[in-house]
């Protein structure tokens, strides 16, 4: 899971419970009452970097969308959509 939809999950509070253990596991989150949210999130940079060095690589480039993480919620929708036609 990406590290932006977790920073989501903890702004939403949305299926907070759910990923709770991810959430520990790559974030540091903190009461906070200068946020709107009112938790500041910051990422275990050591963490991120052993899973990087164990991990893969996908690179997705666009010329008309500016995020990412829509980019690759498309990407990922493009594969559902495939194995529909099995």
């Amino acid at each position: 899971m990406l590290i932006t939809k977790l920073k989501s999950i903890v702004a939403t509070g949305v299926e907070y419970e759910k990923y709770r253990a991810k959430i520990e596991k790559y974030l540091i989150v903190r009461k906070s009452l200068w946020v709107e949210c009112g938790y500041t999130v910051s990422v275990w940079e050591d963490v991120v970097e052993t899973e990087l060095v164990m991990s893969g690589w996908l690179v997705l480039v666009s010329n008309c969308v500016v995020d990412v993480q829509l980019v690759l919620d498309v990407y990922w929708m493009g594969g559902v959509v495939e194995m529909c036609f099995w």
